[in-house]
């Protein structure tokens, strides 16, 4: 039963590319069973001993490391550090700097929790001028739209309207540099990982609305792992999302907990943010959380990207992976 979890939250995480990585489940470190994970990998205390050579203390570890999930620049606007949740106290306000860059394009969408509740939003210039606004009434969304007409330090304000209740609201960013380019709208399936074809059945694609990560799909025959039957699911990725997943007799529950996108129609570049449970009634019995992030370039029609993603799963299963992806518009 465990093997088939941990190989449903690798599916969930960086599927299809993990099926050519192998589990690693030695325990030749001469340091296993010390308590500590030695072989230097996700959540190591050290690097003494080869990585997957310390299952006892590591958990399983799949070959092939991932690399750096930094794919920022300097002159590049970056709202990375802006939450993709955030309570406000009764009657109180969160202000969140960041960087932008001229030419670029600003959105943020903010998610009210419940019909009463009432979240306002500004964004201010790098003089402190506001540029953008949206104050809506209680319980609808808030969306504010903004081309960059200067280089600096930008402000996004959440404004909690109500003065007898906090609020926990879902804020979504995404950058466009070039508003002009391609609006990378459709759903994308993946044609190639690591210079192969996808191997048949297996499905993954890509939703999106203008560059925005919106879902993803992934079909994975039963065959393929010896199983009684096949995995079919789309996964929300917008932040506050919640999937359900039910699967070979268990229920597992992916939350989306933060994505963000930047495209100027001739590169994509996203990240999202999962955690992937199974669980009974209201018992959390296996729990990970997944960094993805990828950066390609985009044909000149819009209808294939190239490029290379990169993850990280932490929790009851420790996995690092790096593949390169093609993908066409269907």
């Amino acid at each position: 039963m465990k093997l088939r979890i941990l190989l449903l939250l690798a599916v969930l995480i960086c599927f299809p590319g993990c099926f050519d990585l192998p589990l690693m489940d030695s325990n030749t470190c001469r340091f296993a069973f010390d308590g500590e994970c030695d072989d230097g990998g996700t959540g190591a205390t050290n690097s003494l001993c080869a990585y997957g050579s310390d299952l006892a203390d590591c958990g399983p570890r799949f070959s092939g490391g991932g690399g750096s999930n930094d794919n920022s620049s300097d002159d590049d606007t970056d709202v990375s550090g802006i939450p993709s949740e955030t309570t406000l106290a009764a009657a109180a306000a969160k202000r969140f700097e960041f960087y932008g860059a001229e030419g670029d394009t600003v959105i943020f969408d903010a998610t009210m929790p419940d019909d009463e509740a009432d979240v306002d939003l500004f964004l201010y210039d790098p003089s402190n001028s506001t540029v953008g606004s949206s104050t809506n009434l209680r319980g609808l969304p808030d969306n504010i739209r903004h081309d960059l007409t200067r280089s600096g330090t930008y402000a996004l304000e959440c404004v909690n309207v109500f003065e007898d209740r906090s609020v926990t609201v879902f804020l979504r960013k995404q950058v466009l540099s070039d508003a002009a380019g391609n609006d990378l709208s459709g759903v994308y399936r993946i044609t190639e990982y690591n210079g192969g074809a996808v191997p048949d059945g297996q499905i993954e694609k890509f939703a999106f609305d203008q560059g925005r990560l919106v879902s993803r799909y992934i079909f994975l025959d039963a065959s393929l792992l010896g199983l009684g039957s096949d995995l079919e699911v789309w996964v929300d990725h917008r932040p506050g999302e919640v999937t359900d997943v039910y699967w070979e007799g268990q229920h597992y529950q992916v939350s989306a907990l933060d994505s963000s996108s930047s495209s100027d129609g001739a590169s994509l570049s996203f990240t999202y943010d999962i955690r992937i449970r199974l669980i009974s009634g209201s018992q959390v019995y296996t729990s990970a959380d997944g960094s993805v992030s990828f950066s390609g370039s985009v044909s000149g029609d819009g209808r294939t990207i190239t490029g290379i993603r990169e993850g990280l799963l932490t929790g009851d299963l420790s996995l690092e992976f790096s593949h390169t992806l093609t993908a066409r518009r269907e």
